[in-house]
């Protein structure tokens, strides 16, 4: 599930995750899966919240440093099409692993991917 990020924006024309902001690394590290208000309205859908172990990525831009945990979302057969509907009312669009690796992303999220071959 990605989203093309808008003009003005420090990675215009990317594609990213869904994802929420938080003002402290501490945050990021204690949250729980089932906290995150983004992935609220899959609730209905039963899902598994896949965590990492390790720690956070660290990622510096020119005027800040960025600190981003990712989570996997797992869902059960058939509800492709609830996933769908979800995601085009939040801007998202679904995508495959292959149209994912072709899409351009913030090198970020690169270094996400890479890590989980």
């Amino acid at each position: 599930m990605v989203r093309k990020r808008k003009d003005k924006d420090i990675w215009q024309g990317l594609f990213d995750f869904p994802l929420e902001e938080y003002s402290s690394m501490d945050t990021i590290v204690n949250i729980e899966p089932d906290q995150l208000t983004l992935p609220a309205g899959l609730s209905s859908l039963n899902p598994v919240y896949r965590a990492p172990s390790e720690k956070p990525l660290k990622h510096l831009l020119t005027h800040q440093k960025i600190f981003a945990s990712f989570v996997a979302i797992e869902l059960g057969t058939g509800q492709k099409e609830a996933l769908k509907a979800w995601a085009l009312s939040k801007n998202y669009e679904l995508v495959s692993d292959q149209n994912l690796e072709a899409m351009g992303k913030p090198k970020l999220i690169i270094r996400y991917l890479n890590q989980k071959k």
